[in-house]
């Protein structure tokens, strides 16, 4: 009697992912990607335990029934599609991969797109120019123990993408308040606008508001609305939004200035400190 036969991959694949999910921190949530033709596997997204943070990464799932091979602190990944990795240059989302041994129950990662813009690109430079690529996974990238790393790649992700909406939004708030300032109280609906596109960037609004007292949004949207409302500006309103651009300034300072970013831009490269 014939029958359909399951291809031996497709075991080692299923079984690997299931291998990622038992390893994976609860407050990962994990969802199935029903078309895998790009590369993508899985899609999880970080919670604060019960709450969504917005924060969400693609995953290729890879999978081995052998121990690893190994190159010193490295696991070693041949034939890794060169294809995949383009498509993940162009997503805004950190793209990981995700490599397990059946045999020793182990996953290890990299950021993939980091990957290839730092490591891979200083070791084969045309690396572009062929259908694979080796992949290089340290040691000490082990999903079981790198939940922390990961989330804070993802932050920073995060952080990153939110600081160009805040900058921009800081800048035309600063003008409308201006506007406002000269007597057009109307633009304090648009002002408002900005606002709460800024008060929205949970990210740099948790990072910087929490650590300086440069802008305080609460008040500065009490004091719009009071304009809104009465078309009027009071004298304490005066006071709040005259002080508006020298805060922005000195917001937009820290800000730029902030270290957190500049941190992971060395991750999952061979740079100080070490992916």
């Amino acid at each position: 009697m014939k029958l359909p036969q399951r291809a031996g991959n497709h075991r080692t694949e299923t079984l690997a992912v299931r291998q990622i999910i038992a390893n994976i921190s609860p407050d990962w949530l994990i969802r199935n990607m029903d078309e895998r033709d790009y590369g993508i596997d899985l899609m999880f997204e970080v919670f604060n335990t019960r709450f969504p943070t917005g924060r969400i990464a693609f995953v290729q799932s890879k999978g081995t029934e052998d121990a690893f091979v190994r190159n010193g602190d490295s696991v070693v990944l041949n034939k890794f599609p060169v294809k995949t990795i383009e498509y993940a240059l162009r997503l805004s989302a950190p793209f990981f991969v995700f490599y397990t041994t059946l045999k020793s129950s182990e996953t290890v990662f990299v950021w993939l797109q980091r990957y290839a813009l730092t490591k891979l690109s200083a070791s084969t430079p045309k690396w572009r120019e062929h259908e694979s690529a080796t992949l290089y996974f340290p040691d000490e990238n082990c999903l079981k123990d790198g939940h922390l790393k990961i989330e804070a790649i993802l932050y920073s992700e995060q952080l990153t993408s939110q600081t160009v909406e805040v900058l921009r939004n800081t800048r035309w708030l600063k003008i409308h308040v201006g506007s406002i300032l000269s007597g057009q109280y109307a633009v304090a609906e648009t002002a408002l606008e900005n606002l709460a596109a800024i008060t929205g960037c949970n990210a740099v609004v948790e990072s910087v508001l929490s650590t300086t007292d440069s802008l305080d949004l609460a008040q500065i949207k009490i004091a719009l609305e009071d304009v809104l409302e009465s078309k009027r500006i009071s004298s304490d309103n005066q006071t709040i939004l005259g002080n508006i651009a020298k805060r922005i300034d000195e917001f937009e300072e820290v800000i730029l200035n902030m270290t957190d970013m500049e941190y992971h831009e060395y991750e999952m490269t061979d740079a100080s400190p070490p992916y």
